[in-house]
């Protein structure tokens, strides 16, 4: 059995997220010409990442039964407005590449080498 009360209600929200997600998905590459599939799955990924915050900071209906928080193993808590500052830290649009153009370890991490970032630093 979970420690916390919130656990099961907490895992629930994330999952039904990620079903929402999905069925978006499915449901905007079924009505979109090939050419708009990347920037579907774009915009569908940023908007799952910026929710998983919203439901971390108390942003949801999940708030009413208790707050979730996020904890370092020295038990230093993260801030509450994780999904305000997020987006800081989302690609670029104009340093995205097509996954045909990524190494796995780079589509899995989205480090890209010292060796491979332009002569500008950019």
């Amino acid at each position: 059995m979970a420690r916390s009360r919130l656990q099961e209600p907490f895992v629930r929200e994330v999952a039904a997220t990620f079903r929402a997600t999905h069925a978006r998905i499915a449901r905007r590459l079924t009505d979109a010409p090939p050419t708009d599939a990347s920037s579907i799955v774009e915009d569908e990924l940023r908007g799952l990442y910026h929710g998983l915050f919203v439901i971390l900071d108390g942003g949801t209906a999940l708030a009413d039964e208790g707050l979730v928080s996020v904890v370092d193993e020295d038990g230093v808590g993260f801030e509450r407005f994780l999904h305000e500052t997020c987006f800081g830290y989302w690609p670029r649009a104009q340093d995205a590449e097509p996954l045909s153009g990524l190494t796995a370890s780079r589509a899995r991490t989205g480090i890209v080498p010292d060796s491979e970032s332009s002569p500008d630093g950019a």
